[in-house]
């Protein structure tokens, strides 16, 4: 009992690195990750949704500062990078890095991080519906390329994972008063899906990388920018959620939905625009690694 106990919590602590680690050197698993993402994701969904109410509740006026961080500051980027003598395919990686709404995984992490899931969930929603109808705009204004038909095709995409677990979940709470319980009970399921998922997410990363071997050579440069964007996205949430949201709004704008941009990209722009968010995802996970590891530890000492 005791070794397994010791197990399960380093697990808990570094299985992320892990699994991370497996991810990026399995670019074949690729074909797993597209058939069967949604299947993991949408189980740990079903499990925040239950144990929260409707988060309208839950908006507060940091989310205000939130929203225009996540419009003003992917602006930013590309003006700067553009300023600095980056070609405009470099600057609108960066661009997409930044624009990419909050991850669809980020209240599930909130709940290992033991933070305000409701703040995140209401957050993801208000960051999806925004990125839905302002990315059409924005990208042709920076990047020159019509985008027809991108909202409705972002909309299903993200209401077809979403909408399901979070209409069960409404349904359990109404049925069975009781299932507000199965989300905590469930902890430990729902870390070992996030687990699976990363290792699926970074082989989709990885494969993309393979498959476009030409942008091999914008690999440093992209790679420094996306580290740059992650973390003044983390560090910014810190600031603009105050004493009482810094975690949650810090989670909110650090952890991106990155297989959006990375579609956006692939649809109308090129390799080199799409792999911004794509190393994206090694910045941001990497964190949440750091960040879980860390919280296990102080769960060690209380």
């Amino acid at each position: 009992m005791a070794i397994s106990s010791k197990f399960l919590k380093f697990y808990r602590s570094y299985g992320l690195f892990f699994s991370i680690a497996v991810g990026c050197c399995s670019p074949f698993l690729h074909v797993i990750s597209e058939r069967c993402f949604a299947y993991f994701l949408m189980p740990m969904l079903f499990f925040v949704f239950v144990r929260i109410q409707a988060p309208f509740h839950a908006v507060r006026w940091s989310h205000v500062l939130f929203l225009l961080w996540n419009f003003l500051f992917p602006c930013g980027v590309f003006v700067f990078l553009r300023f600095l003598g980056f070609s405009i395919d470099f600057a609108m990686a960066g661009f997409m890095a930044a624009v990419t709404p909050t991850g669809t995984a980020a209240p599930v992490v909130m709940t290992f991080l033991r933070g305000n899931m409701e703040y995140v969930v209401m957050a993801f929603l208000l960051s999806t519906l925004v990125f839905t109808f302002a990315i059409p705009f924005m990208f042709p204004f920076f990047y020159g390329v019509p985008t027809p038909g991108l909202s409705m095709i972002i909309l299903k995409k993200v209401a077809g994972v979403v909408l399901l677990p979070m209409m069960l979940a409404i349904f359990c709470r109404l049925r069975y008063p009781k299932s507000q319980e199965w989300g905590a009970k469930a902890q430990d399921f729902s870390f070992m899906m996030w687990q699976i998922l990363i290792i699926l997410i970074c082989a989709q990363m990885s494969h993309s990388v393979l498959e476009n071997r030409v942008v091999l050579h914008a690999i440093p440069q992209v790679f420094l920018i996306s580290v740059s964007v992650c973390f003044l996205n983390f560090a910014s949430g810190r600031l603009l959620g105050g004493k009482t949201y810094s975690r949650e709004c810090s989670q909110a704008l650090g952890q991106k939905n990155c297989s959006l941009t990375i579609l956006v990209a692939i649809m109308y722009a090129n390799p080199i625009v799409a792999l911004g968010p794509s190393l994206y995802i090694m910045c941001h996970n990497t964190w949440n690694a750091i960040q879980i590891a860390h919280e296990q530890k102080a769960r060690k000492q209380d």
